[in-house]
């Protein structure tokens, strides 16, 4: 790896600028009632909070969906107000023409012209917001690329950095980029992470440094310590210059996202379930009940787009890898899932937040869904939970697929000790269900939940985890 050109940063321009963006839209709207809150006085500064974070999850949203209907929580009662992601990319657009205008000069100052670029890589949580890959690409005419977990590319590349001896260190540090490749070593895949081959363009920290990279043909060197199959792995770059095809997103009725009633200043996140202190017998987590339960979303990932793909209203999407479409599951709306054999993928349900379930570990719950098995897996499969990859915990599903009875329906209780035993932090899950394979395997799930006490049940999972 070889730093080009001159690295340039643009001070306040990220994630959080764009929050704010929001809230002043929000304000405007709403005439003013958002500043004129007292931060001073305890209910109005609850009230800011719950709308701020409202506004936060409201960005995420956007992402996905056309619109959102905002309730947002005032202390003289509730307003509704639908925010569309045409007028929300007019509110960054000009914070987004920054970061291009960047990233010219740094090109520019390597040498350099748009044409001799292979892609563009794209890193920092707000890179996932649609305007910026249009806008990158609409600049520069190159292709655009996700790498690793784009939240975490900075911090991964340091991690990994750091596990270099001081004398051998490069004079800048690059974050990593590539695809794991992963494959069964012992009974678990293990993944691989290529340097990135050809010139690249990366953009860092929501999307505002520009960095102008190059790279010869590295040798493939494996992560040290455990490894797990991600919710939403990097990119697989056979060539640099090779195209990503972007998510199709289906389109939907308006996003929902509600606030809570102004409360007392809390540290705790408002989606996190209740402690089983607080709340004796804590509810099911309800995951897919015949379409997506929000906030959660169900996705589908592969070598053709490890970004993902959302599944939507019409509860479909397809890439060569897999294919997902409804099914009937034992007479529940459910989703059939089938692996094509051409390379790994994966179906999973994630919360764009995450959530403190660890009164459901304590309540001995367990991951409960629905499956009917058509064909079985020619190769390891597994079931995974997530803490934000690379955190999380799986449990192999190969010998459970093979002898369920073939299409029939079968109610999987597979104890969240088990994934916690393998390395899930349960005060941090983001993905409640990851079902992965790279080979070919074709089966139907429905009705996935957490369900508080099912990993006492005598047909739960017997993984070794408990206590």
């Amino acid at each position: 790896m070889e730093i080009l050109g001159t690295p340039e940063g643009i001070e306040r321009l990220g994630g959080m600028d764009f929050d704010e963006a929001l809230l002043a839209h929000v304000d405007t709207r709403l005439d003013g009632a958002v500043s004129a809150l007292d931060p001073a006085d305890p209910e109005a500064a609850a009230a800011l909070a719950a709308i701020r974070a409202l506004c936060v999850r409201a960005k995420e949203e956007l992402s996905t969906e056309p619109d959102v209907l905002l309730q947002v929580p005032l202390p003289g009662g509730g307003q509704e107000l639908l925010v569309s992601r045409i007028e929300f990319n007019e509110m960054i657009r000009p914070a987004v023409a920054l970061t291009t205008e960047a990233l010219d000069r740094t090109i520019t100052s390597a040498g350099l012209k748009a044409d001799d670029l292979a892609a563009v890589l794209l890193a920092g949580g707000s890179s996932r917001i649609p305007l910026v890959t249009q806008m990158v690409s609409e600049a520069f005419g190159r292709p655009v690329r996700l790498g690793l977990h784009p939240k975490f590319t900075v911090a991964l590349g340091a991690a990994a950095v750091s596990r270099t001896p001081a004398a051998e260190q490069p004079a800048a540090v690059v974050p990593p980029s590539g695809t794991p490749l992963p494959g069964p070593t012992s009974g678990r895949p293990k993944w691989l992470v290529p340097a990135a081959a050809a010139a690249a363009v990366l953009l860092v920290a929501a999307a505002t440094t520009a960095t102008l990279i190059g790279g010869g043909e590295d040798t493939p060197t494996p992560p040290q310590g455990g490894a797990l199959a991600s919710p939403m792995p990097p990119t697989t770059t056979t060539s640099a210059a090779a195209t990503t095809p972007a998510p199709q997103i289906a389109a939907s009725t308006s996003q929902v996202i509600a606030g809570p009633p102004p409360v007392a200043p809390t540290t705790a996140r408002a989606d996190a379930p209740p402690a089983s202190q607080a709340t004796p017998g804590i509810p099911e987590v309800k995951v897919y009940d015949g379409s997506d339960v929000s906030p959660f979303r169900s996705i589908i990932g592969s070598e053709e787009n490890w970004d993902g793909t959302y599944l939507g209203g019409r509860r479909a999407a397809e890439h060569t890898e897999i294919r997902v479409g409804p099914d009937k599951v034992g007479g529940a709306d459910g989703l059939r899932a089938t692996w094509t054999g051409r390379g790994p993928a994966q179906l999973y349900f994630q919360d764009p937040g995450f959530r403190d379930m660890s009164a459901y570990l304590d309540d001995d719950a367990a991951l409960v869904f629905d499956a009917v098995v058509h064909s079985p897996p020619t190769s390891w499969a597994s079931v995974a939970v997530h803490c934000e990859y690379p955190c999380g915990g799986q449990v192999e599903l190969t010998s459970l697929l093979n002898v369920l009875p073939p299409d029939r329906k079968t109610t999987v209780r597979i104890p969240i000790s088990c994934f916690v035993a393998d390395g899930l932090d349960p005060k941090h899950v983001d993905t409640f269900m990851l079902l992965y394979t790279e080979e070919a395997l074709d089966m139907s799930v429905a009705n996935v939940r957490w369900t508080p006490g099912a990993a006492d049940e005598p047909d739960a999972l017997d993984c070794g985890g408990r206590e």
